[in-house]
């Protein structure tokens, strides 16, 4: 079976664009706003599993920037495990 590895993982925001569609715009203003442990989250959930699933709910507690609408993003390959 092939398993997770994870690369990266980024929780926050970090520009203006990215999933912004709906939000108001001082839901956007803060643009250097992430979570300083979601890769270790991330990877101490899922690194060699089959599948991983993850709710934000984790990766933002606490809330790294309140009041600003952020992101989830990861970077993973699958290894032979």
């Amino acid at each position: 079976y092939r398993r997770i590895r994870i690369i990266s993982a980024f929780y926050g925001r970090t520009d203006s664009t990215t999933c912004a569609t709906g939000c108001r715009r001082r839901q956007l203003r803060n643009r250097s706003c992430y979570s300083r442990n979601a890769r270790s989250i991330v990877r101490s959930r899922c690194n060699g599993l089959r599948e991983c699933e993850l709710k934000t709910d984790l990766l933002g507690n606490p809330d790294p920037c309140i009041g600003t609408y952020k992101y989830y993003s990861t970077a993973y390959e699958c290894i032979n495990g």
